[in-house]
């Protein structure tokens, strides 16, 4: 299973994170993701990177690294076109390989850049159209094309800089549905889903998917976010705490305002009891127990564990995994 350092690029300055990420690099991590939003989930979060511009200057720095967004909506805030050129820029910038996560867009994220947020069926709908003209951009080695859709139509577009080697698409998946597109639409699958929801909703839905679909499972995989944080848990519950560092994501998704879904966070967040948070961002100090979550995805299916911190110093994770994990 590969092991990716996952930047939240909502917590520092950009170059921090990139100082960040090139420690998890020399610590043995095999790659780096970075989440892609525009606004922040919650409105206490004092930043928000724009991804391919703080992944370029990462590849510029460190072009042997392979990269990955997870996710990036196609959709809204991009044209597919633009988020061709973009995607095939920043693969050509690289001697490694990026790997494009898609998804169905978050109102928080795309809704100041469309008249009317759409339904889920719809969003799906032009996420997967998208990554037909993501395709078609992609492999025209700089011919025009032009593409007449149900949603997208381009007369004589052309993309001068294409990727050198190809790029591979993973669809975020948390439901029934969303799992088949990503089996229908996309190379592979993403997820933020706790192991045992992978284990026994996700994966099970995808692989059946992909099997009526006459697909070989062996090739397709699966890659999970998972929060991480390494310190003394004490501290770490009372600045989760004191942050409101809750997203309740799947319940606002809908919701286009970083202070109405921190409120929601926060009452839901006095809900939950210590232990739970503890599980759920695996809050630690102990080796064993972060060895043991990521045997917890490994069994789960999981190909790709992408991997940071949300509330802890992200130094301590990255020399836990260097003197616990990398070196066993």
């Amino acid at each position: 299973m590969e092991i990716y350092y996952h930047v939240y690029p909502c917590y520092r300055p950009p170059i921090s994170d990139i100082n960040i990420a090139e420690r998890a690099i020399k610590a043995g991590f095999d790659g780096i993701a970075i989440g892609d939003g525009f606004h922040p989930w919650l409105d206490t979060w004092a930043f928000m990177h724009q991804a391919y511009v703080w992944l370029g200057a990462l590849a510029g720095r460190n072009p042997s690294v392979p990269l990955m967004t997870n996710v990036s909506c196609p959709f809204g805030r991009y044209s597919p076109p633009l988020l061709a050129q973009l995607t095939a820029t920043l693969a050509a910038m690289s001697d490694a390989y990026f790997d494009l996560g898609v998804g169905t867009g978050a109102a928080v994220n795309e809704s100041p850049f469309i008249e009317e947020w759409p339904h889920w069926e719809k969003r799906a709908n032009l996420t997967a159209e998208a990554l037909t003209v993501l395709d078609r951009l992609w492999n025209a080695g700089g011919d025009y094309v032009t593409y007449r859709g149900e949603h997208y139509t381009y007369e004589d577009v052309t993309l001068r800089t294409t990727p050198p080697q190809e790029i591979e698409t993973y669809w975020a998946a948390w439901g029934s549905q969303s799992c088949r597109y990503a089996a229908r639409h996309a190379d592979h699958l993403a997820t933020a889903a706790q192991p045992e929801t992978i284990e026994n909703d996700i994966y099970p839905i995808y692989l059946d998917e992909l099997r009526r679909l006459g697909e070989d499972p062996a090739v397709h995989r699966v890659c999970s976010e998972a929060i991480v944080n390494v310190g003394p848990p004490e501290e770490i519950l009372e600045r989760l705490r004191a942050n409101d560092e809750f997203v309740p994501a799947r319940q606002k998704i809908d919701d286009p305002d970083p202070r109405s879904i921190q409120a929601e966070g926060r009452d839901r967040l006095a809900e939950v009891d210590d232990k739970t948070l503890r599980d759920v961002y695996t809050i630690t100090d102990d080796p064993e127990t972060v060895q043991e979550t990521i045997e917890r995805y490994r069994r789960a299916g999981v190909d790709r564990l992408a991997i940071g911190p949300n509330c802890s110093n992200p130094t301590a994770l990255i020399n836990l995994f260097e003197t616990h994990i990398f070196s066993s």
